[in-house]
């Protein structure tokens, strides 16, 4: 049942309803597919066409169309910039299910009625996406025995409020089966390409569509099984135990399956108020927020080698604390707002953490080695290590041209010294500008590798709206300045100023894998 996807084309629907489904899904794309040769009129009507059309005809085609949309954004490599920039746009908001699937669901699961587990529960849910609902909820005694039994005794006490994630009724089936409709639609128009009845550029992005949707098996997995993401929520509680600033839903073991996941009701408001310039306690954080969410991400992958692998803004909430031995004060109520504001400090709350990379011995030296690259702005070093992760199975037909494009886009960023302290450029550009070039070339990058790389792109870009003179890449540059021997006399200093991440431990994860190749 849920764990067929296999991604290898074969199907096992019966013919009929796969064929009743490609009926209804032809009607669903036919005004896209009716306005589709606007795309060759102008680079103004294609932008249109995708990011209207394309887009809307994704969204009501259900939730495996919008799962692979949202993964083919992060494949860079793959699709042009205006087609990943519509598709993460997508909205993932569904339609909710009844109350009787979750609680049917509920009691199935955990052999417990609700009204055992949980003293409150909201009908109402406060969120559905393509895949599932959440509620929120109230732990019972006897939910609060069960949640503690494999955790720290006593770990969660009745009262507790909890956010209980529901899958939605027949999603995993119904994914399974658009899934393999994919592979037979793109199978059949594979075989018409054999008789010659389309150009080489099609066949060729019919391959490249079939290989894309068998490597979107693995992330569609771990989108549907909620237990996946409380395994991850778990280890990414643990790899930042020791830090205050950066903060995750903490799973209910055993209450998690799955088909549900109870977690920690985490406080907040969406990091994307700030980024737009609307929160509510104005843009005085942005700086530090923007440092935290860099360092977070270099913690994961230098550290941790488990990196979330959705960081927009959107799974990210902003939390405030009153500062170390200031929450007296702050509790009297004698301050005025901007001196509780001045004493506040930010943290944030990383959410759906359902789909995430790691990365082998050999990836991570190459990754520390392109992102040192990208802070140096060093054209040639990261063409070299772009073409490294591939290793013999890279398929580029011209390196060399490759390497001429890389870096004469890095010599005019060079020009622009777009690191420079104050300078408000956007690093994400330079991400992008690679990514756009190893499209163009058909240089062949894992999966797994371009997700790291856009997921740094995404938070850059976001950071950078926080912080216009913030770049995660020159982030990079000075913890691996520090480890170079560079900054010195500084490095005591910013050991100290830092509240958030022990640098220590990012530096000994560069020392682990740091190696000159090139």
């Amino acid at each position: 049942g849920d764990n067929r996807i296999e991604g290898q084309g074969v199907v096992s629907y019966p013919a009929y309803r796969l064929f009743q489904r490609f009926v209804h899904l032809s009607f669903t794309f036919l005004p896209a597919i009716l306005l589709s040769p606007l795309v060759w009129v102008s680079q103004e009507w294609a932008d249109w066409w995708i990011s209207v059309q394309l887009k809307n005809a994704l969204e009501r085609a259900g939730p495996a169309f919008i799962k692979y949309a949202q993964w083919a954004a992060t494949r860079r490599d793959l699709f042009s910039v205006s087609v990943c920039d519509a598709f993460q746009e997508l909205q993932t908001k569904a339609p909710e299910h009844g109350w009787e699937h979750t609680r049917d669901v509920l009691q199935a699961e955990f052999g417990l009625p609700v009204e055992v587990l949980f003293t409150e529960f909201d009908r109402k849910p406060l969120a559905s996406g393509s895949v599932a609902q959440v509620h929120r909820a109230v732990l019972s005694a006897e939910g609060a025995r069960l949640a503690s039994t494999e955790t720290n005794p006593g770990s969660f006490r009745e009262g507790a409020v909890v956010a209980v994630k529901v899958r939605h009724p027949g999603v995993t089936r119904a994914i399974q089966r658009d899934f393999e409709l994919m592979l037979a639609v793109i199978d059949g128009l594979g075989q018409l390409c054999k008789l010659g009845l389309f150009g080489r550029s099609f066949s060729d992005g019919i391959v490249m569509l079939k290989e894309s949707v068998q490597q979107f098996a693995g992330p569609l997995r771990e989108q549907v099984d909620l237990s996946r993401e409380g395994q991850y929520l778990r280890m990414f509680a643990w790899n930042f135990r020791k830090e205050d600033k950066v903060n995750f839903p903490r799973p209910l073991f055993p209450l998690v399956s799955p088909s549900v996941l109870v977690e920690t009701y985490e406080p907040g408001e969406h990091i994307s108020r700030y980024v737009e310039g609307r929160g509510d306690r104005g843009d005085g954080h942005n700086t530090e927020l923007a440092r935290i969410g860099a360092r977070a991400m270099l913690h994961m992958l230098i550290v941790d080698n488990l990196v979330h692998s959705d960081l927009h803004p959107g799974n990210i909430l902003v939390d405030f604390k009153p500062r170390f031995g200031t929450s007296w004060l702050v509790d009297l109520g004698i301050m005025s707002d901007e001196q509780v504001n001045a004493v506040m400090t930010p943290s944030v709350v990383l959410l759906d953490a359902g789909m995430c990379t790691t990365l082998s011995k050999e990836d991570q030296v190459n990754m520390v080695g392109l992102f040192d690259s990208f802070s140096r702005l060093d054209g040639d070093d990261i063409a070299a290590w772009t073409l490294a992760f591939a290793g013999e199975q890279q398929t580029c037909a011209d390196p060399e041209a490759f390497r001429r494009d890389v870096k004469a886009s890095f010599d005019e960023l060079k020009d622009r010294d777009l690191f420079r302290k104050g300078n408000t450029d956007n690093g994400a550009e330079a991400l992008a500008n690679v990514l756009e070039n190893v499209r163009v070339h058909n240089v062949t990058m894992p999966g797994h590798i371009c997700a790291t790389v856009v997921t740094t792109l995404v938070l850059e870009g976001w950071s950078h709206q926080l912080d216009p003179a913030h770049s995660t890449l020159s982030e990079v540059r000075r913890i691996i300045n520090m480890r170079k021997g560079r900054e010195r006399a500084r490095s005591v200093a910013a050991w100290l100023e830092s509240v958030m991440l022990n640098e220590r431990e990012i530096l000994e994860g560069i020392d682990a894998h740091w190696e000159i190749k090139f």
